[in-house]
């Protein structure tokens, strides 16, 4: 898979440090860089995983999402010798990265067990709920904010201009300004992880998500996205097909260019190395162009939404994960990646979890 390696520590720039956590950051990150290097060493060309995991957990300390994530991180890295990098790794992989992956399998087990370490976990699942209501009136609010266009290649969307909810502007000499595409609701949290939790296995895989993401400090999402409120406005944006694809898939994405500033609604446009898109431009300035009696009353896409997609498809693309799940999900009629039930087994999980949340039973 092609991952890139891992910063050495005396390099290595990681934000959100503050000197209180330093050091033990820094012997953290040291700890995995090692890893890398010991498997480099003994590469086994028929298995790159244990690569790809170890690299998400470096990388995860680059890209990190604030000062929680890293005391969880440097927690999860060094509090339990009876967890491996490969099962941690694995475990981020499994319910950080993929829950973003809206066509990935969801990986849980057949009879999950459930030790006093994932209450959290449990407790989360018991508070889902389930979108009851289509998307379709975020779609067309959504529209009327982006301008009835994707709002990262300008394409105006072919079913608004065929309403005559906007229309195509000409030059001088008749030729059109903008072209039509049809686009998508694109949603930054998808509806993915918290549908179909009727199946209990499969709520018990969201609440292990949503608990990853508490434990990274973003607990409050979880509140303001549940049940249909997943179709909020700050959880849109409107794309065309092509731009929408790469987006649930990781290959494409958006950074802050003033982070800090709760007034810039500008991005920078990433995009992974495999996908390329001739007309993206370089930045994008999100804009409120509705009617003057909706303005203001659609709120723009989250900066902090974006933010954890951003960091979760930076570390995928860094780590080689990317392009170890688009294999998965192109061959995965054929290649079973973990368990033959299709999740980890109950004892990697459980060891994982007691180190992730760092409670003794």
């Amino acid at each position: 898979m092609d991952g890139t390696p891992l910063p050495i520590p005396a390099v290595v720039q990681i934000p959100n440090m503050n000197t209180s956590i330093q050091s033990t950051v820094m012997s953290a990150y040291g700890l995995c860089y090692d890893e890398e290097q010991r498997l480099l060493e003994a590469q086994n060309e028929r298995n790159d995983q244990p690569l790809i995991h170890i690299r998400i957990l470096g990388w995860m300390f680059v890209y990190n999402l604030g000062s929680a994530m890293l005391v969880k991180l440097v927690e999860a890295v060094t509090s339990c010798p009876d967890v491996t990098y490969d099962q941690l790794g694995e475990f981020y992989l499994d319910y950080w990265i993929r829950p973003f992956r809206i066509k990935d399998r969801t990986p849980y087990t057949s009879h999950p067990s459930r030790p006093s370490f994932e209450a959290k976990a449990v407790d989360l699942a018991a508070v889902l709920k389930e979108p009851n209501l289509d998307h379709k009136g975020a779609k067309a609010l959504a529209l009327e904010r982006d301008g009835y266009c994707c709002v990262l290649t300008g394409a105006l969307d072919t079913n608004s201009v065929m309403s005559s909810r906007v229309q195509v502007p000409y030059n001088e000499e008749g030729t059109p300004l903008k072209y039509m595409l049809q686009t998508q609701c694109t949603h930054i949290f998808s509806k993915f992880t918290n549908e179909g939790l009727n199946d209990e296995r499969k709520k018990l895989y969201a609440g292990r998500a949503w608990a990853v993401l508490e434990g990274f400090g973003y607990g409050e999402i979880l509140g303001e996205l549940n049940g249909s409120d997943v179709n909020r406005l700050e959880n849109v944006l409107t794309l065309e097909t092509n731009c929408h694809t790469a987006f649930d898939n990781l290959w494409l994405w958006l950074e802050a260019t003033e982070p800090d500033n709760p007034e810039s609604h500008c991005y920078n446009i990433r995009t992974h190395r495999r996908w390329y898109y001739p007309s993206l431009p370089a930045s994008v300035t999100f804009t409120d162009h509705a009617r003057p009696e909706y303005r203001g009353r659609i709120p723009l896409p989250s900066k902090r939404y974006l933010r954890v997609h951003a960091a979760c498809c930076s570390v995928a693309a860094m780590s080689g994960a990317g392009e170890y799940l688009d294999k998965v999900m192109r061959d995965q009629e054929n290649i079973n990646v973990l368990s033959p039930d299709g999740g980890s087994s109950d004892v990697a999980v459980n060891a994982v979890w007691k180190a992730f949340y760092s409670i003794s039973e």
